[in-house]
This record gives structure tokens, sequence and C-alpha cells, in this order.
């Protein structure tokens, strides 16, 4: 709801200013998260619906926020896989929630993809604190255990989600990124590979 809270008030502060196209911009891409997000007839998309939403959601933060910069590139032959809803757009959000929002620096989004030998891979990396090696290994081991009090849903789910449809070594792993800050990794095999 903090979500959908904060666009609103964008909204109002830009239609306040009399800064009509900051308005429009801001309901469009806000209309268009919506939609998709509440869709409800298939549990499963394409890479390229989802990553509608993410530029959707990249687009809405970048307006509120005005200080960070994004970039997705993903090779065209993995816009058509099939992938579970709303699998990539948590790892965004915390890009920009963990990531760019906690940093003092300008921030700085990559979301790549690349695959190989049946095996995907999306990366989501940002520039922001990030975590030391005892807290991204102790994030890597709650994402593989059973679900507790203390365990986030989002990751948790994510993982979980990979790891049964696709099996072999799909999920989730977490390291530092290239950038300085955190990145996520996606990785998920062609069906009935690795099994």
């Amino acid at each position: 709801p903090h979500f959908l809270y904060n666009c609103l008030f964008y909204i109002k502060n830009m239609a306040n200013l009399g800064d009509k196209q900051s308005v429009v911009d801001m309901a469009l891409n806000l209309g268009e998260y919506y939609r998709y997000a509440t869709r409800q007839e298939s549990s499963m998309t394409t890479l390229r619906e989802e990553l509608k939403l993410i530029r959707n959601y990249l687009n809405i933060q970048s307006m509120r926020l005005q200080r960070f910069q994004f970039e997705i590139d993903i090779p065209e032959p993995m816009l058509s896989l099939p992938i579970p809803r709303l699998l990539l757009q948590p790892l965004v959000e915390n890009a920009v929630v963990h990531g760019v929002e906690n940093s003092l620096q300008f921030g700085i989004i990559l979301v790549r993809g690349v695959q190989e030998n049946g095996v995907h891979r999306i990366t989501v990396d940002d520039n922001g604190p990030g975590l030391a090696d005892e807290g991204l290994a102790k994030l890597q081991a709650k994402v593989r255990l059973p679900m507790d009090e203390d365990t986030g849903t989002g990751l948790w789910n994510i993982h979980q989600r990979l790891v049964h449809l696709y099996g072999g070594s799909s999920g989730l792993v977490f390291a530092e990124s290239e950038l300085g800050g955190f990145r996520a990794e996606l990785i998920w095999e062609d069906k009935g590979e690795g099994r």
C-alpha cells in the first residue's frame, strides 16, 4: 500500500505544481503496473510481459526519487521464455528500496539476462550499500530452508518457485554486485534438464 500511497501523493503534488506531463506519466505507468499485477487468469507469463511491469515500476520510482537510472539488457531470444508471474518484480523492488534509496550516491540498477546450454540467468544489480559476505551467506541459507517466522516471504517464495518449477540447479543466488552493491540472480533450467 505504501507504494500506491506514494504514487498518489506524487500525482497530487505534481498537479498542485501544474506539471501536467508528470501527472500523465505517473498515472499511465501506475495504471499499467496495476493492470499487470492484479491479473489473475494465469500464474505464468512471458519474460517480455514481466519486463513491461519492471519498466513501469522503475519509471514510477525514477519519477518519485529522481536520483537513479536503470538499464534493462535481455537478449531477444529470452523474451519469449515462460516464467511465473511477479518473479522478477520483487528483486527489482529490493534494488530500489534496499539499494538506491538507502544510498547517498546516485543510484544505478542493471537488469541483465544471459542463456547458455539450457540455463537461463537474470541478474539484478544495484550500487547501493549491499551486504557483507556473512550477510550474503545468511540470506542464501534462509531461502533454502523451510520458512519460519523470521523468514521474509518475497525472496524465499521466488527461490522456492524456481526450484519446484524447474529443478536442477534452478534458484536464487546472492552476491556482491560488480557495481559495489547487491546482486540477486535468478537461475532456471529448461524443464527436464538436470533432473
